[in-house]
């Protein structure tokens, strides 16, 4: 090859060479922005309108700048500078930030969905002193006419012995414990015998906490609940009620709602000394 090619071949790299670093930068625009206006502009103007301190496009709003874009004026269509950048870039330009950006909407928080004896108390769902008795009020509903036949010759309802023997939903817990004034008593609660989704819960004393999981190997839901018992209680019983409810699925009615209750009795003894 002959030197004057040679010098040829070597010119038509340069030019490609420095033809690619002039429009890398566009390149790399179009794909990522940093969402910093001074980097912004590094990776998509510097290259042709020179630095930030230094550019000939100072006072340049950014309607100019999308128009430009626009019209591809320079080969600057190949940039997807969004609005909020464009008026970002105008500002560092000291230019007007005139494009009109939306204000995001918000995503609302969802509200949670309890099942009783669960219920919605300043926006998550908690157990109340008579949580179970709501969830009793619901079965009822749902099982009005059906408990119109369970009442007694002398008009005695005998719900809680059919609740006991509730088809497939079990509830168990110990019947009674003795505690003293001023100790923790926690007292726990299983319920299973249903493959739809069981809420256990308690009627819960003020300054009572109640916590539920999920027992994989007895397939049972259960509930513990915890309350340091006040001195003032010293030498009486208490009657703490639990229960359990299951509630009902896709494809099931109302009907198909089960519910159990169980009491459990706590003898306070005096304080040590």
């Amino acid at each position: 090859m002959s030197t004057k090619n040679k010098m040829r071949g070597k010119m038509s790299k340069a030019n490609m060479l420095k033809s690619f670093i002039s429009v890398s930068p566009l390149m790399l625009a179009a794909l990522a922005f940093s969402g910093n206006a001074s980097a912004d502009y590094a990776g998509s103007c510097a290259g042709c309108h020179s630095s930030l301190a230094s550019s000939d496009k100072k006072g340049s709003s950014a309607s100019k700048i999308k128009s430009a874009i626009a019209s591809n004026k320079g080969g600057m269509g190949s940039l997807t500078l969004t609005d909020a950048a464009l008026n970002a870039i105008a500002k560092e330009l000291g230019g007007s930030a005139n494009l009109s950006v939306p204000t995001p909407t918000p995503t609302p928080t969802p509200t949670p969905t309890c099942n009783l004896p669960l219920k919605l108390i300043n926006g998550i769902c908690a157990l109340t002193p008579v949580s179970c008795n709501d969830a009793y009020k619901e079965y009822e509903r749902e099982h009005k006419n059906d408990l119109n036949e369970d009442h007694d010759d002398d008009g005695r309802d005998d719900h809680d012995d059919k609740n006991k023997a509730a088809t497939g939903l079990v509830i168990s817990n110990p019947g009674k414990q003795t505690i003293r004034a001023e100790q923790v008593v926690r007292l726990g609660v299983a319920a299973s015998g249903d493959n739809r989704k069981i809420a256990v819960g308690a009627n819960l004393p003020k300054g009572a906490s109640f916590k539920s999981s999920y027992n994989r190997t007895l397939q049972a839901q259960q509930g513990v609940m915890s309350w340091k018992v006040p001195k003032t209680l010293a030498g009486k019983t208490i009657k703490f009620k639990f229960c359990a409810k299951v509630h009902n699925g896709k494809g099931k009615a109302k009907q198909d709602a089960q519910f159990v209750a169980r009491d459990v009795l706590v003898k306070v003894l005096p304080k040590l000394k």
